[in-house]
């Protein structure tokens, strides 16, 4: 059965979902040959590229995470900033002390980074951040019971960074399913012909319907009805004459 794969008819999404199901196709067969064919095997890796191409980023739910995490950064280090300032003035002489070994620290940019570029108040914070984890900074932390306050603005810093880094990396890598539809038309269709060269050289029922059951994925996919022109008789009046007899 001669059949077009119309593989570049179909839109960007049905050709991943063709791709797919002849995969599924093929491994849900009884032959375990023909899951290690060269053009097999080369579907299967256009295929995930393909599909991992297909999956939506949603750029707004990025953002809002990023957003929010740097929200978190900013009012834990305000509150810390305050809290420490607050204890300039403790009664007790050794808060002050501790205080004042702190604050020096957390004061060495002030405490509102907006006039600061994205990437300065990173900076900022990764100096902020190294220099309270210093190990003669822990008494005084402990007297004012900071420790686990410093710990989690080193955790919220280190998962923003995390956060920002990630959806560049994901710009960059990203690949348009455009980019690559016309590799994946080209594996979908040179899979088709080996797997029909395969059923004829093999000659066994398997391989016959592994091959009529990837074609059928492809039908299913260009469900395009070839109707056979009717050929219409024209009814004759009985009671005229025939033809033969007005000659």
């Amino acid at each position: 059965m001669k059949i077009k794969t119309k593989a570049n008819k179909v839109g960007i999404e049905s050709l991943g979902a063709l791709s797919k199901r002849v995969i599924d196709t093929v491994n849900e067969s009884a032959i375990i040959e023909a899951t290690t064919t060269k053009q097999f095997l080369e579907l299967v890796e256009v295929n995930n590229r393909y599909q991992e191409a297909l999956e939506p980023v949603n750029q707004k739910e990025v953002s809002d995470a990023i957003d929010a995490v740097f929200e978190q950064r900013n009012i834990l280090f305000g509150t810390m900033f305050d809290y420490v300032k607050g204890l300039l003035k403790s009664p007790d002489a050794e808060m002050q002390v501790a205080a004042k070994q702190i604050f020096g620290h957390l004061n060495k940019y002030g405490k509102n980074f907006s006039r600061y570029k994205i990437a300065d108040q990173t900076l900022h914070y990764d100096h902020i951040v190294d220099s309270l984890k210093a190990a003669e900074h822990q008494p005084a932390l402990a007297k004012m019971l900071l420790v686990n306050k410093v710990a989690q603005l080193d955790q919220l810093h280190l998962d923003y960074e995390s956060l920002y880094r990630k959806r560049g990396n994901t710009a960059v890598h990203y690949v348009a399913p455009t980019k690559i539809r016309l590799e994946m038309e080209k594996a979908v269709k040179l899979y088709l012909d080996e797997v029909r060269w395969m059923a004829s050289q093999n000659d066994s029922e398997p391989w016959k319907t592994l091959s009529l059951n990837v074609e059928k994925r492809f039908i299913e996919m260009n469900p395009t009805v070839i109707r056979k022109e009717k050929t219409f008789e024209a009814k004759v009046d009985p009671t005229l004459p025939k033809t033969s007899e007005t000659l």
